[in-house]
């Protein structure tokens, strides 16, 4: 019985903790509305189970409208891969965003523009304009860094939905942030941290960070990575199924004991600070009890949900190959040949899916920021 009645609670709490992420992507993203957000979720469940692979639309479209980045983070999940050993500069036009814009507008589909940094493209406040003159919602990734005081007052005209800008451990974009927040017709804009090993003691100077730039809200997010025991089971599985296809995903040892205890102490610490400044924190993937958070960082941790993100999400690269996710690469069509919708439930991306539903998640899905 007490049994039954701890399992009870801790998927009440799994379900707290997902309903708070949805409120993050709703109401402090605004990435999307609340009424899109039921009529997808109604139609999704028909697909994933009914739709033999298929889905009906994406709730949301990522373009990574280019892969060159004016740093070379060490945490950057693309670092180990795409970033390093692309220059590719074969990006999609702005003309061709535009078609990509009116094929999906009747769905309201929503677009999150990211990269590389998406500022070294001259045209990314046209693009995010176009994007808003057609009523759909669109937030930009970024490390703030390019964003100097004509930029942020564009991105304000332009009635932008949210910014998401990386921080890291130096906080040298504090002065660009405060651009955007302090102009009175400022999108949300929020700051993702990604808790590692050299920042885990940074977190208090994160919140003196928050506070003075004025910021919508925090995310917290736990380091993406695979260890050689993730890599070693997702190799084989790639081999035979995707062969070909590399792991873009970065390689990190397991923290030491003492690193990961000091990661679990100083999160549920700044938590509380957090909460006492009045200051929303979020959590990528989500909030990982002290347990789970020393898993996290460890060989020990394997994610057992199910992944329903490429039901929901489409990412598209700089050269216009529509892919599932950031981890398995796999061109499923090239917009640039095809209509989206054509690639979006062709024959190579349903198989993808079904798998996947087969699956529940493969073995490089370990530690996605997305699950």
């Amino acid at each position: 019985m007490l049994k039954k009645i701890m399992t009870c609670l801790e998927v009440t709490g799994e379900i707290v903790k997902f309903l708070s992420r949805l409120f993050a992507n709703i109401y402090y993203l605004r990435a999307f509305s609340l009424f899109q957000f039921f009529i997808k979720a109604a139609v999704f469940w028909f697909d994933y189970y009914l739709g033999k692979g298929k889905s009906l639309y994406p709730i949301n479209i990522t373009i990574d409208i280019t892969y060159q980045c004016n740093l070379n983070c060490r945490f950057c999940f693309l670092k180990s891969s795409v970033l390093n050993e692309s220059q590719e500069r074969n990006e999609l036009s702005l003309n061709r965003i535009i078609a990509l814009i009116d094929e999906v507008k009747k769905y309201k589909t929503s677009f999150f523009i990211t990269g590389g940094e998406p500022f070294i493209r001259d045209d990314l406040i046209d693009i995010a304009g176009v994007i808003k003159k057609n009523g759909l919602r669109c937030g930009i990734n970024t490390n703030g860094l390019l964003i100097n005081k004509e930029k942020a007052e564009k991105l304000c005209e332009i009635d932008l939905d949210y910014l998401y800008v990386s921080v890291d451990s130096s906080f040298n974009n504090g002065k660009n942030i405060k651009f955007i927040t302090s102009h009175s017709k400022s999108p949300n804009v929020l700051i993702n941290f990604i808790v590692s090993e050299e920042s885990v003691d940074k977190l208090d100077k994160l919140l003196d960070f928050a506070e003075e730039t004025k910021v919508t809200g925090i995310f917290l997010q736990f380091l993406s990575y695979l260890t050689k025991k993730d890599i070693s089971m997702n190799t084989p599985f790639c081999n035979s199924y995707f062969p070909g296809i590399q792991n873009s995903m970065l390689e990190q040892q397991p923290f030491s004991e003492d690193i990961k205890s000091a990661i679990c102490n100083n999160v549920n610490s700044f938590k509380k600070k957090a909460k006492a400044a009045g200051i929303p924190v979020f959590f990528s993937p989500r909030e990982l009890s002290d347990t789970q958070m020393l898993k996290w960082y460890s060989d020990e941790f394997l994610f057992l949900n199910n992944c329903k993100y490429v039901w929901n999400v489409a990412r598209i690269s700089p050269s216009g190959d529509v892919y599932p996710c950031y981890m398995y690469r796999i061109p499923m069509g090239n917009i640039n040949e095809d209509s989206f919708f054509k690639i979006w439930n062709n024959r190579q991306f349903t198989d993808f899916r079904k798998l996947l539903r087969e699956k529940g998640v493969f073995p490089g899905c370990n530690r996605c920021c997305k699950l």
